[in-house]
Parts: C-alpha cells; structure tokens; sequence
C-alpha cells in the first residue's frame, strides 16, 4: 500500500490495526510521500493500492472516493491577534499563513478552495512551507501564524487545547480522500496487442478481442460489453507462442471493479 501524508498518520494506522488482529496471517507494507509520488508509485507500480487525499490526476490510473474531509484554518490557542470574531476569505491576505509543499495534496485543494474567491497563493501571506502536518503543527504553536490542516490531523490538539479553529463565514474547504489503482482498461486501449485472426480463429464473432498489454505484462482480453478479463499466469516478456494456445489453457479472472 501508499498513503499520502494525513491518511498515513492520522487515518490509516486505525485502520490497519484493526485490520491485522482479523488477517494476522497477511503481512502489509505502507509507503507514504505526498499525493503526486503516491501516484506515481501506482503508475509504476511498484505499490498496488494508493490511498490519496488530492484530486484525480492522471487518466492511467483509477480513483474511488471512501472518505469526505475537511480543511480548517487553525492557529495556537494563545493567538488572540487572529480570528476571535471569525473571518472571511477576503480576510486571508493579511494572515501570516504555512502551507504544504508543492504536490501536496493538501495544498492542492487549499489552492482551488481560494481560486474559486479569487484568490491565488501570490496574493497571500505565505509566511513558511513544510513538508508535513506535524511540522506544521509544532511550528504553529509557537508562531502568530495560521495553516489549513484537515480535521482527522487536528482532533488532539483541539481536545487539549493546543490549538483553535478560526472561522471563516465564506469559505469552506472540504475534499475526498480516495483509493488509486493503475487501470488496466485505459493503458489496454493504449497499449494492446491484438491477435491475429490467423492466431485465434476461436476469437472471429464471439464478440471479444484478446492480446497482450505491455503496460501490465498480462494477457488480456476484453468483450463487447467493455469488461477486461485478465490472464492469472504472468510473462516478463511478450509470448512467442500464439495467444489461442495461451487462451486454451490458461484461466481467466474478471476484474468487474476495472469496468470502463
């Protein structure tokens, strides 16, 4: 697995605690990094699961939302120079702000939350730029700073009074934190291999075409109704045998969650 930053601290361990004491026989290893390098990890696969918190990206890959978030605008609990009768976005510009680094997914939906009241990071008071909530936190406690940070990174800090929310009577920011795979629909259509109807005679007027996708290294074949049925024997090279051979004897699984 590969969870981007907010989901990896403060949303998945839960998860994965729960989940180890139902499957202690199944062995799970998390990589994290900002929503751009989780998709990237999926796009090369060398994670099979993605979990994000930014916006669909890339058309390779497939994105399912299963969670809703929000960003709040938070300071220390001793800031009284910020927001004690709430705010509204126009407002921002004269805060001194910390944001995510670029690729975050944090900032990516910060900065479309502001673009939609026409504002862009320029126009702000960008006092500092971390690389992680945590670090965002620690430097918020001892600043007269503010940062949008998500609810599920913030519940401690609130209940102990660390930090406060500042309201803002405009602007709400909120977004969707969603699994990505690779789908192998949208590579197949760029980067198949058709048979030729000398190879799988099998193939004329069954309503299917079949081949070989380079992108997942499977064979693959997939129906009129668009849905991709994938090969459970694996090759690290393009088949020298026809692919009628390879049909004939080997199974095949239907993967419905990868229907275009």
């Amino acid at each position: 697995l590969g969870a981007s930053t907010t989901l990896s601290q403060y949303v998945l361990p839960a998860v994965l605690s729960r989940f180890r004491k139902r499957y202690a026989d199944i062995r799970v290893t998390v990589a994290d990094g900002n929503t751009e390098r989780i998709e990237r990890l999926v796009a090369d696969e060398r994670i099979d699961v993605g979990l994000i918190e930014g916006q669909a990206a890339r058309p390779s890959l497939r994105y399912e939302t299963f969670m809703q978030d929000e960003l709040v605008l938070v300071t220390s609990a001793g800031n009284r120079a910020l927001g004690r009768d709430g705010m509204c976005a126009a407002d921002l510009t004269s805060v001194p702000l910390v944001i995510r680094e670029t690729g975050s997914g944090t900032l990516d939906v910060v900065e479309r939350a502001l673009a939609a009241k026409g504002l862009s990071l320029r126009s702000l008071n960008i006092e500092m730029q971390l690389g992680s909530t945590e670090s965002i936190k620690h430097y918020l406690y001892d600043s007269g700073a503010a940062a949008f940070l998500s609810v599920q990174a913030i519940r401690e800090e609130l209940r102990h009074g660390l930090l406060r929310v500042i309201g803002l009577s405009d602007l709400s920011v909120t977004r969707c934190f969603s699994f990505v795979v690779w789908s192998i629909c949208s590579s197949a259509s760029a980067s198949f291999i058709p048979v030729r109807e000398t190879d799988a005679p099998f193939v004329s007027g069954m309503g299917f075409r079949q081949g070989f996708c380079r992108r997942s290294r499977k064979h693959v074949r997939q129906d009129s109704a668009g849905t991709v049925t994938v090969s459970v024997r694996e090759t690290c090279r393009r088949p020298r045998v026809s692919l009628s051979a390879v049909a004939a004897r080997d199974k095949y699984v239907k993967l419905p969650l990868l229907r275009e």
